[in-house]
């Protein structure tokens, strides 16, 4: 990665990283928190010419698909709106994404399979779960 900024800077730029590209690209369709949520869950690196071929170069970061296969990425993804916030109401999903993707098991990916932490499932296809007080 080093050499990779060295030769193309801006790549490593808070204004035209691949993630920053993809935001400005994608940001007219968050217009509900659905929509939020499925913006900042967005990884089709195989046909996002933004990810340059790397699934970490996606909003939701996936490095068990990395040719690296490094263990690390988007783990989870919490939304709320100015509204929705006055209610305590949250919208969240654990897991990385699989939108597009899929659906991550620390058996099933090279890089994680012996780092899986007690009391975690080794399966990872959750759904959106909305939470508010009682």
């Amino acid at each position: 990665w080093d050499q990779v900024a060295k030769l193309h800077p801006e790549l490593a730029s808070h204004d035209y990283c691949p993630r920053a590209n993809i935001f400005r690209r994608d940001q007219y369709k968050a217009q509900t928190i659905s929509k939020v949520g499925s913006l900042l869950r967005y990884n089709d690196w195989e046909h996002d010419v933004f990810s340059l071929g790397n699934p970490t170069n996606q909003i939701s970061a996936r490095g068990d698909l990395a040719p690296s296969h490094h263990c690390g990425g988007a783990y989870d993804t919490k939304v709320t709106s100015s509204v929705a916030i006055h209610d305590m109401v949250i919208m969240a999903q654990g897991g990385p994404t699989h939108d597009v993707q899929s659906v991550f098991s620390f058996s099933g990916s090279p890089a994680c399979a012996g780092k899986r932490v007690q009391g975690q499932p080794d399966w990872w296809g959750f759904d959106w779960v909305y939470f508010a007080p009682q």
